[in-house]
């Protein structure tokens, strides 16, 4: 069927909805596809809203594949967005990616910057987690804390109470020994 109108052409463009007879048409907002009139459809073209935890990077989106995940979220099946789960971060292209080894992050991480050491390791958020080294202890994430004077503690340590006194010494981290 062939438009008289200009007007009512514009009603049927991609990437706006309206209602024919109006006289207005509006662009389509981020967040929403507009595929334009179809067939059947009244000369009408609707707006669609993305579905849950996504939305379009730009106005005018025409097509359900425009929307892409948020930030925290990704998708198994091209369709359905989900929330990242704990140890990866999802930074809203429909991947997850996992935290580095020996760091852990929340459900719903969305940069690599919200894995953080596990104890027993330290560095910088992100990045490489290396092992605590002898004579300190290590709670997780930046942290490394040497033990006090005349106490030790073995790789790994998570805790104060791992450092202990050398022999001839008495005492605690806490208090010195």
């Amino acid at each position: 069927r062939k438009e008289s109108s200009a007007a009512s052409d514009v009603y049927k463009r991609q990437g706006y909805y309206g209602v024919a007879g109006s006289q207005t048409c509006t662009k389509c907002p981020v967040g929403a596809y507009c595929p334009g009139a179809t067939v059947g459809s009244q000369d009408q073209a609707i707006k669609h809203t993305c579905p849950d935890h996504s939305t379009t990077p730009t106005e005018s989106s025409t097509d359900i594949s425009d929307c892409k995940c948020n930030i925290g979220y990704y998708s198994e099946d091209g369709d359905n967005c989900l929330v990242c789960t704990a140890d990866w971060y999802c930074t809203g292209d429909e991947t997850r990616r996992q935290c580095p080894q020996n760091a852990s992050s929340p459900a719903g991480a969305s940069a690599p910057e919200h894995c953080v050491c596990d104890p027993e390791y330290e560095g910088e958020n992100g990045a490489t987690c290396n092992e605590c080294q002898d004579n300190y202890y290590c709670p997780g994430g930046t942290t490394r804390t040497a033990c006090t004077a005349n106490s030790v503690a073995l790789a790994r340590s998570s805790s104060a109470s791992d450092c202990r006194c050398i022999p001839g010494y008495k005492g605690s981290q806490a208090h010195g020994c």
